[in-house]
């Protein structure tokens, strides 16, 4: 009886579209530069290295500790899997606390987010932070809407959410300050003004005891300074870095001070409209303006940062069934900005049909496996297969290797780490690196170097090391492979 009335449930035919449509993510080649990257880091922790002060990358910790967890790309994939599922289960609860019995929004709302969050046109099957952080948004909202008098474990069990959120990517952050501006201006659960300033605290310590354990952490481990320097500083040169070309901007470039403006424009237009505004519109309204700004807050064009919109984007698009003027009028708006967001910084898009048409063909066997990889990446995937099948069966697993250009895959691949902090050519250049790189290598002595034609970039003390202590003995592709002497 209980498996009859499971059936009978649309949450439970919407999870298993998503679990059917996160199945051709989970054969993916290694092909995605970032997941690359974050599975080197994952593998160094594992083997006892310090992030930051022995391997780099300029996010915080906790996307590297999931990797680290994996230690594949597969069981990565499945632990993004899961989190979709639970996302998608907590997406619904929230979307039952504002429209209670009116079940097809309800439905119509959680099977759009599950679809947009799913499916690859803005990476929904890469496991960026992205895709994790909307677990620890739509979960720390949902703590703070689901019962008109929350105690303050609740709030600070919304304080640690929008904590793990923040601690897997610093654009997360924005969407903390929506929660206290509701708290603060809005109010969303009835209080007088002492027991929303208690309930602030709570929420305070529920997001700083997590940053600050982590910060404790690096500092037993020697690793604080460049945590901090990489995890966060870094960050505000990256601000700019799209436009300027390097990661050394010293001030916030102006049009990231017109984004702020405007998010600070919504905010006052929602306070103006509050009064003709349901409470679901005032809250999607603003989390919809903090996460647009966290999602355009690089400037760049990567779609990913987009699925932190979605859950904010699908509730105001409910706001259509309540056939509200005010309402539908400042969705027309919203839905402008959005539009002109991505005109303007030219987000890319991942095709659909194409992605599951290939894999449907490398299923029933009308494609080969060298086929299916090459969808993703020309020749290049397919290289970095053979790449790192000549490196596992050349050097031990405790070797260093050092690969010249932007290929972590091989990295991961031949479950090898870097010589040096650094896993791919762009973060040696961006973060003025190849002194640093060089020392590293001469120190170390890595077994194999690879050097790939696709990197364009000078290297120069690479250069002289592979005239003094390499020898070429072999290419595959357009890859060279020297030997140390």
């Amino acid at each position: 009886m209980l498996k009859l009335s499971l059936l009978k449930k649309p949450l439970f035919w919407i999870l298993l579209t998503v679990i059917i449509l996160r199945i051709p993510h989970l054969f993916e080649p290694y092909w995605y530069g970032d997941e690359g990257i974050y599975l080197v880091l994952g593998q160094a922790v594992r083997k006892g290295l310090v992030l930051y002060r022995d391997i780099h990358d300029n996010k915080p910790p906790l996307l590297y500790w999931l990797a680290a967890i994996s230690e594949s790309q597969f069981w990565f994939k499945f632990i993004l899997l899961i989190f979709s599922l639970a996302t998608v289960v907590l997406f619904n609860r929230l979307t039952k606390v504002f429209y209670g019995e009116r079940e097809k929004i309800i439905i119509f709302a959680t099977a759009l987010f599950a679809l947009l969050s799913t499916i690859p046109l803005i990476e929904g099957n890469i496991a960026n932070a992205e895709n994790f952080i909307i677990f620890f948004t739509v979960g720390g909202f949902l703590l703070l809407f689901y019962k008109q008098n929350l105690s303050p474990t609740r709030y600070f069990a919304a304080g640690f959410m929008f904590a793990m959120a923040t601690l897997l990517k610093v654009p997360a952050g924005p969407d903390f300050v929506t929660a206290i501006i509701l708290l603060l201006f809005f109010k969303p659960v009835k209080e007088n003004l002492k027991n929303v300033f208690k309930s602030l605290a709570n929420l305070f310590l529920g997001f700083s005891l997590p940053v600050l354990v982590i910060g404790l952490y690096y500092f037993l481990r020697d690793g604080f300074s460049q945590f901090i320097i990489a995890a966060l500083l870094q960050n505000f040169g990256y601000l700019g870095s799209w436009q300027t070309g390097t990661h050394q901007a010293t001030s916030l470039p102006f049009p990231l001070i017109i984004r702020g403006v405007i998010w600070l424009l919504l905010i006052a237009l929602v306070w103006f409209y509050r009064k003709k505004l349901s409470l679901v519109f005032i809250f999607s309204s603003l989390w919809f303006a903090s996460s647009l700004f966290g999602a355009t807050l690089s400037g760049r064009p990567y779609s990913h940062y987009l699925l932190t919109v979605v859950p904010p984007l699908v509730l105001i698009l409910t706001s259509f069934f309540n056939k509200s003027v005010p309402e539908n009028r400042f969705t027309y708006v919203l839905l402008t900005i959005l539009f002109a967001s991505l005109v303007y910084f030219r987000f890319w898009f991942y095709p659909v049909f194409g992605y599951y048409g290939n894999f449907l063909d490398f299923a029933i066997g009308k494609k080969t496996q060298s086929a299916y990889f090459a969808w993703f990446g020309g020749d290049k995937v397919n290289r970095n297969y053979e790449i790192a099948n000549y490196i596992s069966n050349h050097t031990l697993p405790e070797d260093k290797i050092f690969v010249w250009g932007d290929e972590p895959f091989i990295y991961a691949l031949s479950r090898r780490l870097p010589a040096g902090r650094y896993t791919v050519a762009y973060h040696i250049i961006d973060f003025r690196g190849t002194e640093e790189t060089s020392k590293a290598i001469l120190k170390e002595k890595p077994k194999l170097i690879i050097l790939t034609k696709s990197e364009r970039e000078d290297f120069p003390q690479l250069t002289l090391i592979l005239r003094k202590n390499y020898q070429l003995i072999n290419k595959i592709g357009d890859a060279q492979i020297f030997l140390l002497r």
